[in-house]
């Protein structure tokens, strides 16, 4: 996992170049089907890393330790990735778009990496770069 992580890291190097005056946070890591399997909507913005940033975020398979999905939000990273993992609401049992899909390809690893709130019209570009670089699954 940690050679994905580095090629991330390499990367956003990269992008600092073209864009010297872009500036983030470092990356964090998440197993979400690990610590939140109980119930995703417990812990929504309590304990997920950066969840009320802007910025753009990985998920990487732990089966081929490859990118699946490279996305971006302008405002909270938090809801962005939660409808990709959580529930619409805790009674209803539907999950959203690729969590059930997610699930059985073993992703265990998100890398969230985020940017500050100022410029927050980054992410986008970031999300742009990153998806052509790492080439997600």
């Amino acid at each position: 996992m940690d050679n994905i992580i580095e090629d991330i890291k390499t990367k956003l190097e990269e992008f600092k170049k073209i864009v010297p005056s872009f500036q983030f946070t470092p990356s964090r890591r998440v197993y979400p089907y690990k610590e939140y399997k109980d119930d995703p909507n417990k812990y929504f913005f309590e304990k997920w890393p950066n969840a009320d940033e802007p910025g753009v975020y990985v998920f990487i398979s732990s089966a081929n330790k490859k990118p699946l999905y490279v996305g971006k939000s302008e405002a909270y990273l938090g809801n962005r990735i939660y409808s990709h993992l959580g529930k619409i609401d805790k009674d209803d049992k539907k999950l959203f778009p690729h969590a059930e899909e997610w699930a059985k390809a073993n992703i265990e690893e998100l890398c969230f990496i985020t940017i500050p709130i100022q410029p927050f019209w980054l992410a986008p570009a970031l999300e742009s770069f990153l998806i052509h670089e790492l080439k997600p699954e």
